[in-house]
């Protein structure tokens, strides 16, 4: 029998399955091997360009706060955390 492997779309981490594997049965993987460092930029970018709009919206009532400055700035670090790519931690969105 022949096998495939599989890449898990968040983390990159394998899977090895029959080539005759139906995918739309684990829709979480894909043949492709996933570009992390990509993927993850593009969740970073997406997630500051949501917290650009909430920090305008601040700007004009209530002013931003340190919470917010902070968030900005731990999402602006992402890349720089040790793990990066595979294991990042996200930071927690303020109210």
């Amino acid at each position: 029998m022949a096998y495939k492997t599989l890449y898990h779309l968040k983390d990159g981490t394998k899977i090895t399955m029959p080539v005759d594997t139906d995918l739309s049965e684990y829709p979480e993987y894909t043949d492709v091997k996933p570009d992390l460092e990509a993927n993850r930029r593009l969740e970073r970018n997406t997630l500051l360009s949501i917290a650009d709009k909430e920090t305008l919206k601040l700007l004009t009532t209530t002013g931003i706060t340190n919470e917010w400055k902070e968030y900005l700035q731990d999402l602006r670090d992402v890349p720089l955390q040790e793990g990066f790519p595979t294991n990042v931690t996200w930071p927690t969105k303020p109210e």
